[in-house]
């Protein structure tokens, strides 16, 4: 996602009547997940905000009011918190959490010039996240965006919990939303050989596909903002900033069937992508911020976008008014998030939030130490769960007796996965499930259900594997079962399944037994073949 800040803007004529975007009051918990939050920046005294006022709304795709300038103060909160000559340039809510994130980027300055932060809608405060880091964001502007600057896209990778970070000078950044550092600097953004697309990219909004906890597979899609049609590329690999060109954008407002490039320069473009965990679908809305006629006003059009076709077809105008709105993210149901303030008891439900005891239903997240979560969680009995991500620093335990039946996808995200006798985790879904995240999970017993499972990620075995289904062990990725002295020998047991992929067998030798030289003899790790 990226956003864009006024200068001067030049004349243009608005495409399509000047009707509103409905502006609702913010949720309580992100309940309507379907809406969008909107960062804006007025261009004139509006309301109780100043000319140049960075501001935060709550926009609803399906809502077409008759107002050309529905915004009043009580949907609308003016943004307080940033550093002094930085701009907010991109928004996206944390799949993880439910947390609205922001990126300040200070295009004047060439140290110390960016800053991560969180965004409370309710209130529009800002909270630093880590110190302030720099990055080279510069944007030649040679794009048409009516000496606007700068184009920035930002957008959470829900797989891993980083933050894509790239611009129109083609750098390919990974952030941390944990400390706010750098975690990598990627491949700079080049179209695949062959692609015949004529120019260096120009990269100005990027967002991931299947953006909700514990869902397999993610796409990254960019815009290139060189000419008014824009050009959707698949990014892949992320880190290698490789661009697969898929299609030129073309827009058809106002109930038109006849989809077209815009007409004229546009101020600005900005990508979101939706997640419908309902229906297991993606949504993609498209904001463009066009210049009006009347000085210092836009015209924000809003699309959703079809990321096949790239075809950009308008949902609502938020016609000629003094506010530029420039950057969009959708807002999404928050997961079950450990918060670890009472005990380490999973069955507590005052060590969630919102509070309760997961269900099958729930996307969990489990929280690393802090000064708030003061406890790590163990499943001492049976519990459940929806999906389960593990942030970095968390430690997930099932004790002896625990069984924790999980009915998505497992990640692990700089986490430990522990356990103690019986301790299971039990993969139960109706549907083939991963095992994932860039960590080691190593399990104590691990159960694969009859609907099966495959691994992105390293996994360890210490005692029992039960395969009631197939487990797929993924390509280049490590596998092991277990033996040493404490936690004794890992077993595979074949209730059905099978185990395909390459496996490492470890098996301990106590020297205490037989000291001497001569033979060892070893039986395979599996029963039930």
């Amino acid at each position: 996602m990226k956003n864009l800040f006024p200068a001067w803007p030049t004349n243009r004529t608005l495409r399509g009547a000047a009707l509103a975007l409905g502006l609702l009051a913010g949720p309580t918990a992100y309940a309507q997940s379907t809406n969008l939050y909107a960062l804006g920046t007025t261009t004139q005294n509006y309301f109780a905000f100043p000319a140049g006022t960075q501001v935060i709304s709550l926009l609803n795709p399906g809502n077409l009011a008759n107002s050309s300038a529905l915004l009043v103060a009580s949907s609308t909160k003016a943004i307080t918190g940033i550093t002094a000559g930085q701009k907010l340039v991109g928004i996206d809510v944390r799949p993880n959490t439910g947390q609205l994130y922001a990126l300040g980027y200070n295009s004047s300055a060439t140290t110390a010039n960016t800053q991560l932060y969180t965004l409370d809608f309710n209130t529009g405060v800002l909270t630093a996240v880590g110190a302030a880091i720099t990055l080279n964001l510069a944007d030649d502007n040679r794009a048409n965006t009516q000496g606007i600057i700068p184009n920035i896209g930002f957008d959470f990778n829900p797989r891993v919990d980083r933050i894509r970070v790239v611009a129109p000078n083609r750098t390919n950044f990974r952030l941390n939303p944990n400390t706010g550092g750098l975690a990598a600097t990627d491949g700079q953004l080049t179209y695949v050989a062959g692609s015949k697309v004529g120019h260096d990219p120009y990269i100005g909004t990027a967002a991931y596909t299947n953006s909700a906890p514990g869902v397999s597979g993610t796409t990254l899609y960019d815009i290139d903002e060189t000419n008014t049609n824009g050009l959707l590329s698949i990014q892949n690999p992320p880190n290698d900033g490789v661009l697969n060109p898929q299609a030129p954008l073309t827009f058809a407002v106002n109930g038109a069937t006849t989809y077209s490039p815009l007409a004229s320069p546009t101020a600005g473009l900005d990508l979101d992508i939706y997640y419908d965990r309902s229906t297991s679908s993606n949504a993609a809305y498209l904001i463009e911020a066009a210049v009006s006629t009347t000085a210092d006003r836009f015209s924000s059009n809003l699309y959703s976008l079809d990321l096949n076709t790239g075809r950009a077809t308008g949902k609502n105008i938020f016609g000629s008014i003094p506010l530029f709105l420039h950057n969009i993210a959708a807002a999404i149901n928050p997961p079950k998030t450990w918060n670890g303030s009472i005990s380490n008891a999973w069955n507590n439900p005052n060590n969630w939030t919102p509070a309760g005891v997961p269900t099958a239903t729930d996307a969990v997240f489990i929280q690393g130490p802090s000064s708030t979560v003061l406890f790590q969680p163990i499943v001492a009995d049976e519990e459940q769960a929806f999906s389960v991500t593990l942030g970095s620093g968390s430690v997930l335990t099932t004790a002896n007796g625990g069984l924790l039946n999980v009915y998505g996808d497992f990640l692990n995200n700089d986490g430990t996965v522990a356990g103690s006798g019986s301790g299971t985790v039990a993969l139960v879904g109706p549907a083939q499930q991963e095992i994932g995240g860039p960590s080691l999970s190593n399990f104590r017993n691990l159960t694969i259900g009859s609907a099966g499972a495959f691994t992105s990620a390293a996994v360890a075995i210490e005692r029992k594997l039960t395969v009631t289904g197939n487990l797929t062990i993924g390509n280049a990725q490590n596998f092991t079962l277990l033996s040493n002295s404490t936690t004794g020998v890992a077993y595979v047991v074949n209730s059905g399944g099978v185990v395909t992929g390459t496996a490492t067998v470890r098996r301990y030798i106590d020297t205490s037994i037989n000291s001497g030289f001569g033979y060892r003899h070893y039986s395979a790790p599996v029963t039930n073949t």
